[in-house]
């Protein structure tokens, strides 16, 4: 088998987010559409309220939401590929938004689009620099808005950092699926810390850093994903499962709902820390999942849950299985094919003819 690769942390942050994605976790809980996105005066919690006036903390929101057509506003240098994208959306039809207050806080506003021939894929890319500038590579101080993309729908909270109001509307958005994180002053220092020794190699630190902070992590989706990459960054692949469970399941009951591309990289690694613990019965659907999210929204990498899911099948001794699964995997990346020649879980599958064939 092959471990998968560890996704940066730029990466994760916001990604495409399919409203079918959403419904493929099999709960009751309800799917966003405009009109469901309005909230109403009972929801309401008594220390916060609804303002009149659009009240955005930068002027780009409240630019696009007199224009909601990309190709007239700019900006003025984009890649190509992003033109076209633009060039495609076209004006949305229809747009609302609220302002809300909350006791102590600053007005800010919610505001959500929808495109009815949909949005095409790539138009956060546009969005967030509309939004954050073309050097930003997330929300600032200056430019704190966050910006949600779906498959009709575009949503835009701006409301200063950590203000209170902002809080309670992203846990409204975050019933319905969006991975509206929560923000304070020492969930941005716990997780910079943890990153930046994650990437300087300092796993120990890391997860010292994790282990300091138990009442972040228990509603953090992000921070138990974290989790899940130091133990397999670390080799110590129970404690990478319980992370990646802890993950899915904050997702899964929308506590912290993950980006499309964290949630990928959940299953992706918490299949193969099955395959190493030999829970290969547990590793099945895990596998299967992380193929079918990885292949719709063609997830970097994505073909090493194919390949995994082979190496299982063939441990298993359902050959018809593994080369359906090798050969897939191969097709969507021929480099497979080196490693599956020597790979000691795909030994007794190559000594059939019709599946050593796949690695000629």
């Amino acid at each position: 088998m092959r471990l998968g690769a560890t996704i940066a942390f730029a990466a994760i942050t916001f990604a495409l987010i399919s409203p079918a994605t959403l419904r493929a976790e099999d709960d009751a809980l309800p799917e966003p559409t405009f009109d469901s996105l309005r909230v109403t005066e009972a929801t309401l919690p008594v220390h916060v309220k609804l303002v009149k006036g659009l009240h955005t903390v930068s002027r780009q929101p409240r630019v696009f939401y007199a224009t909601p057509e990309p190709a007239k506003l700019g900006p003025p240098e984009l890649p190509e590929a992003l033109v076209a994208v633009v060039r495609r959306l076209g004006r949305a039809s229809r747009k609302a938004h609220q302002s809300f207050q909350a006791d102590g806080g600053q007005s800010g506003s919610l505001l959500w689009f929808e495109y009815a021939d949909g949005v095409p894929s790539g138009f956060e890319g546009w969005i967030e620099a509309y939004l954050w500038g073309g050097d930003e590579h997330g929300p600032s101080p200056d430019h704190p808005e966050n910006v949600y993309v779906l498959e009709r729908l575009v949503v835009v909270v701006s409301f200063p950092r950590g203000d209170a109001g902002g809080e309670w509307v992203k846990s409204w958005l975050r019933r319905f699926g969006l991975p509206a994180s929560r923000w304070s002053p020492e969930r941005a220092k716990v997780a910079g810390r943890i990153v930046g020794a994650q990437d300087a190699g300092r796993f120990d630190d890391a997860l010292a850093a994790l282990d300091a902070a138990p009442e972040l992590e228990s509603d953090s989706g992000f921070l138990c994903f974290l989790r899940g990459e130091l133990g397999m960054q670390k080799g110590d692949y129970a404690l990478s499962e319980r992370g990646y469970r802890a993950a899915l399941e904050l997702h899964r009951t929308r506590v912290s709902p993950l980006t499309e591309g964290t949630r990928w990289a959940c299953l992706d690694g918490l299949g193969a820390d099955l395959v190493l613990q030999h829970k290969l019965d547990a590793a099945l659907p895990v596998l299967e999942k992380a193929v079918a999210l990885g292949r719709a929204a063609k997830h970097e990498g994505w073909s090493t849950a194919l390949y995994n899911l082979a190496c299982v099948h063939g441990l298993k001794g359902r050959w018809k299985e593994c080369h359906a699964a090798l050969s897939a995997a191969i097709e969507a990346d021929p480099l497979w094919k080196e490693p599956a020649k020597s790979d000691p879980d795909l030994a007794d599958a190559l000594k059939r003819p019709e599946i050593a064939k796949l690695v000629e």
